[in-house]
């Protein structure tokens, strides 16, 4: 987080004056640059203040003797604050360099000094977000998890890719970079929506612009290279190369390889060291890296390093096992589609039926073997929707979802059936598709709630209807 201080002894912000080349001194009535820091945890009640406006550490200069200013390039102990609890949101810091409080001092008509031996008013600020200085996982990252995807390779041989994390890496990197709000929509996007296309292009450009590095992880005869893997990602040149991106408010994409023949992309929001020194010496378990995973949507998570196990894993998730990660220097910005949004009004009409479908061990065809579906209304009209699965394959095994956006939004007690239909031929070239399951789910501006759960149906040129009572 990117906080103002505002100091209690006369209600001013704490300015880097001078865009940094004075000292600090609290004396702005508002916050812009010069009176924005990040405040960085070191672990143990311990921080360290970057100035914004020069990207210069603040300083207790000459050991607490002299004013503080902000014009160290790394921090030491000169640069090193114990932050105090005063009370709430307000605390007081305490200088590792002399073991004193700092000081707006006279009031805050000088500039601030770490001198005194206790804290009251003028050593009391109170700490004031700003914004958040990175990629928000709840806000920037997907609604929707990496989960149930299947891509096609080779239809014609039934080849598929299971996943699109580093797909959805990127992608939320460009709606990011660009500024552009990320598709709200809570369900994983249905196969040939621009959305998935975009996914899958992105997932291939995420591997192919990294092969190179992708290769020398997979080099691993028998596990030889396992203790060199794991040092390199706890190295002061791989963790430095990630904080080359972090540090100026840079999120970056980490390419993790797994203990077994996959591999992980996600995205790197913050890290933490405490006292761990990048020596591959003590302290590791300070040692934390924040990310956007695309496998949990809207969280936050916290990757750590394990020594004994010597893989890298999710604090929550220990069971998950990465050898090693490498910083995906390669990626580069591109534009994505523009997608429809699920944003409708809260006045509890339902706007979007989405039909999940799983599909059993004989295939949806696609092409000219599809599925339609038509909507009953209780005042006997009816809406029909050609096509849902928008000439897409579905293959044994898959997960999909079709959307469709109702002609006119009605109330949730209006939608009396639902008539699924394929529009197979007969004959010895006719399709069969076996439906293993359907779960229908209503979309409106307050919810996306489950509705009604059928079992499997096996859809024959003979058999080619379903209707389903909500």
């Amino acid at each position: 987080m990117l906080i103002a201080l505002k100091s209690m002894a006369n209600g001013k912000f704490v300015c880097a004056e001078n865009a940094g080349a004075k000292s600090l001194i609290a004396n702005r009535d508002a916050v812009a640059e010069w009176e924005t820091f990040d405040l960085i945890d070191l672990g143990n009640n311990r921080v360290a203040l970057r100035a914004m406006v020069n990207g210069k550490y603040v300083c207790a200069e000459t050991g607490g003797a002299d004013p503080l200013i902000a014009n160290r390039d790394r921090v030491g102990q000169w640069e090193t604050f114990e932050k105090i609890p005063v009370a709430p949101g307000r605390y007081a810091y305490r200088a590792l360099a002399n073991g004193k409080y700092l000081c707006a001092e006279n009031g805050g008509t000088l500039p601030l000094i770490a001198n005194r031996p206790k804290a009251g008013q003028w050593e009391t600020f109170e700490e004031i977000a700003v914004r958040g200085k990175m990629f928000a996982p709840d806000v920037h990252g997907f609604r929707f998890q990496n989960d149930g995807f299947k891509n096609d390779v080779f239809p014609a041989l039934n080849i598929q890719t299971d996943a699109l994390c580093g797909g959805m890496s990127y992608a939320a990197l460009d709606y990011y970079f660009l500024n552009i709000p990320v598709p709200d929509q809570p369900f994983r996007p249905a196969s040939n929506t621009a959305l998935r296309r975009y996914l899958y292009d992105r997932q291939v450009e995420s591997l192919t612009s990294n092969l190179d590095k992708w290769a020398e992880v997979y080099l691993n005869p028998f596990g030889a290279r396992n203790t060199e893997f794991f040092n390199w990602g706890i190295s002061a040149g791989r963790i430095g190369e990630m904080r080359q991106f972090i540090d100026q408010g840079k999120p970056c994409v980490l390419c993790l390889k797994s203990v077994g023949d996959l591999g992980h992309q996600v995205i790197a929001i913050g890290y933490k060291l405490g006292r761990y020194k990048c020596d591959l010496g003590p302290y590791l378990e300070d040692f934390e890296i924040y990310v956007y995973d695309p496998n949990r949507a809207g969280v936050v998570r916290t990757y750590i390093a394990d020594r004994s196990r010597q893989v890298f894993c999710p604090k929550d998730q220990p069971d998950v096992q990465y050898r090693t990660y490498f910083v995906d220097k390669n990626y580069q910005v591109r534009r994505p589609p523009a997608v429809r949004s699920t944003k409708y009004p809260n006045d509890e009409l339902v706007y979007e039926v989405v039909l999940q479908f799983a599909t059993g061990p004989d295939d949806l065809r696609g092409g000219n073997d599809n599925v339609d579906l038509v909507v009953v209304l209780a005042d006997g009209t009816q809406q029909t929707y050609r096509n849902i699965n928008l000439n897409a394959r579905w293959g044994p095994g898959s997960n999909e979802f079709a959307q469709i956006v109702l002609q006119r939004a009605v109330r949730k007690d209006q939608i009396r059936r639902l008539i699924v239909s394929t529009t197979f031929g007969g004959g010895i070239s006719g399709d069969n598709w076996d439906m293993s399951a359907l779960t229908v789910y209503f979309l409106g501006g307050s919810f996306f709630q489950s509705r009604k759960s059928v079992g499997g149906k096996r859809f024959t040129g003979d058999d080619k209807v379903l209707t389903i009572a909500l």
